[in-house]
């Protein structure tokens, strides 16, 4: 048998290797490079809002139980969501530790903060152009978390669409999908968003959290875009599908009379797929504290 052709095809296929390899080294080194400029742009723009939003109060826990407290010893509308009419649009106007951001951008609509490292500002205006922009207008892949352009804040929708995207390096909803973990979700359990209209946050709890596919008759599919509801049967027909979804059960009761706010991110457990978070306004008779409380892993 002839060696030569044999030694020829061992080095041909070291060679190849060796590319292979190489290629493959490249490849990660890239995406490394990526996140990393991405992460770094994303904390460039992230110091720049939160030196422009100034809120009177701290976002930490303790603050957050005690303007909870604050909140639902104030006297509470009793219109009821299935009303025929509704209520009269409330003042919009800006609040002051708002007016920076406003004045930098006026497509911001409010703050939201989750877990341990969303603390964001929130704008509208179409759901394509902060999928590559930043706060500031320039083009960024992180870009920019929004609500939903279906929405209406006042009178305020019965969901709220909030959609960022879900970043390798973590920024935006990058983290988001740590409350598929039932143990993190009770030990962050309170959402504020705060209109940038509203004197104080709006606070909520997760009531459910699972994968969908946003194609329709596709495996997995949900309809995210029902925001308010005609019947009280139809909400609860909602909430019922949600419920009966979750990866884990919440501690806190939902009703058709709750105001839902739904965190969406991407994810690729399905075709075209999103990560949907669930949470519900806490009610006039409920405070941050007791919510804390109730949501404590045993």
């Amino acid at each position: 048998m002839n060696a030569k052709p044999l030694r020829s095809a061992r080095k041909a296929l070291y060679v190849f290797l060796t590319v292979v390899m190489i290629a493959g080294f490249l490849t990660a080194f890239a995406i490394l490079a990526i996140d990393g400029v991405d992460w770094w742009r994303a904390r460039v723009v992230r110091q720049e809002v939160q030196q422009l939003y100034q809120p009177s109060g701290s976002l930490d826990l303790w603050d957050v139980l005690f303007a909870s407290a604050l909140a639902s010893a104030q006297p509470q509308p009793s219109d009821s969501p299935w009303q025929d009419e509704s209520p009269a649009n409330e003042s919009q106007e800006i609040q002051e530790d708002f007016r920076a951001l406003y004045e930098r951008n006026p497509d911001v609509i409010g703050w939201l903060t989750a877990g341990e490292s969303i603390g964001l500002p929130v704008v509208q205006r179409d759901n394509e152009y902060y999928l590559s922009h930043n706060f500031f207008g320039e083009l960024d892949s992180n870009g920019t978390v929004f609500l939903n352009e279906m929405n209406v804040l006042s009178p305020r929708d019965h969901v709220l669409l909030v959609h960022g995207h879900n970043m390798r390096s973590g920024e935006m909803f990058g983290k988001l999908t740590q409350y598929e973990d039932e143990a993190y979700m009770r030990q962050h359990p309170l959402i504020s968003f705060r209109a940038v209209y509203e004197e104080q946050a709006s606070y909520y709890v997760p009531i459910a959290c699972f994968n969908a596919s946003m194609i329709a008759h596709a495996s997995g599919y949900f309809d995210v875009r029902p925001v308010h509801f005609a019947t009280e049967e139809a909400c609860q027909d909602y909430l019922d599908e949600v419920l009966g979804r979750s990866y884990w059960s919440a501690p806190a009761e939902v009703a058709p009379q709750d105001e839902l706010l739904l965190l969406l991110t991407c994810s690729y457990q399905h075709e075209d797929g999103r990560f949907l978070l669930f949470c519900r306004k806490l009610r006039d008779d409920e405070t941050a504290e007791q919510m804390q409380s109730l949501y404590q892993p045993s």
